[in-house]
């Protein structure tokens, strides 16, 4: 149960009125509570979302998915091989190897990053059905996270294009950059003759990718390559392998935007950090995923162990 203790801003507003603006409850939360018995409790007692509430009442809602996971879910438990880097009772963060599909859609309808999910929580006997904060391409490997109920995904995904939550990755991208970091500023939209694919064009949607360039080596068979630290402010599609193309340096291994290589057969791009509020306590957590192998046997030793200088500094958990 999210819990609140209603003060004098709020004394006479209604129940659902300090639900969406103090505790931050979506429409569709308030919704779902007041269809579970004891749902939304005032003082300890089942109260109509439209009542008013008065000074130092406690108001309480249920944020739990139980009543919703125990319906029948369309996805199919599969087991699988499945790397959980941190867990709570909110949250679940994977690091999702490359190849795997997030999630069933037309034409992998089993065999998925969710397929897989599904089994790990009925085999750890939990009752919720897994919410994804972010997605990752097929090839992109690195951190997802899920929450654990509508709320905790709601509290996330308003974080998602703030200052609140920082995402950062790693790419091998081709040549060496002129400026060592620096803020790409360029809109992004489909190609209309390519409705998979995308490019920077006048008319699309704002986006914005900070890079910091950490080194750069000779690799035989690709040349000049750099390592990349790169930070989004927007979540576009294909947003840091479009940016990297426009900036003349594509992902290696990236053959859809400009750089097939036989060094790797994907492009080389890592979730590698996520720095957020946790959407329960508001604490900051923070959780980092190693370089996958294929990226890591790619950059030098002495490059690699020099990652730790620009992890984030924020102790994991609650």
């Amino acid at each position: 149960m999210l819990t609140c203790i209603i003060d004098a801003p709020y004394e006479g507003k209604s129940v659902e009125f300090v639900l969406r603006t103090k505790l931050f409850v979506s429409r569709r939360g308030v919704r779902h509570a007041r269809n579970v018995p004891g749902g939304v409790l005032l003082d300890g007692l089942p109260v109509r979302t439209d009542a008013p509430v008065a000074l130092g009442q406690e108001l309480a809602i249920c944020i739990s998915d139980e009543h919703v996971a125990t319906k029948v879910s369309e996805v199919v438990p599969e087991p699988g091989l499945l790397d959980v880097v941190f867990e709570d009772a909110d949250l679940i963060v994977v690091n999702k190897p490359a190849g795997l599909v997030m999630h069933p859609s037309r034409g992998h309808h089993g065999g998925t990053l969710i397929n897989r999910l599904m089994h790990y929580l009925q085999e750890t006997g939990r009752v919720c059905n897994p919410h994804p904060v972010s997605r990752l391409d097929q090839g992109t490997t690195g951190l997802v996270i899920f929450a654990t109920s509508g709320y905790a995904q709601d509290r996330l995904q308003d974080q998602l294009h703030s200052p609140s939550f920082e995402r950062a990755y790693l790419a091998l991208c081709q040549g060496a950059f002129e400026r060592s970091f620096g803020l790409v500023d360029a809109p992004i939209g489909r190609v209309e003759d390519l409705p998979s694919s995308f490019d920077v064009v006048a008319d699309g949607k704002e986006a914005l990718t900070h890079y910091r360039v950490l080194g750069s080596f000779e690799l035989e068979g690709a040349g000049t390559v750099s390592l990349v630290r790169l930070v989004l402010e927007t979540g576009r599609t294909h947003q840091i392998r479009v940016h990297m193309k426009h900036l003349g340096h594509p992902l290696l291994g990236d053959a859809a935007y400009g750089a097939p290589s036989e060094l790797i057969d994907r492009p080389a791009l890592h979730s590698w950090s996520v720095v957020a509020d946790h959407p329960i306590s508001r604490e900051r957590f923070s959780v980092v995923a190693p370089l996958p192998a294929d990226m890591q046997e790619l950059v030098p030793d002495a490059l690699a162990a020099r990652l730790g200088a620009y992890e984030p500094r924020v102790a994991n958990g609650r």
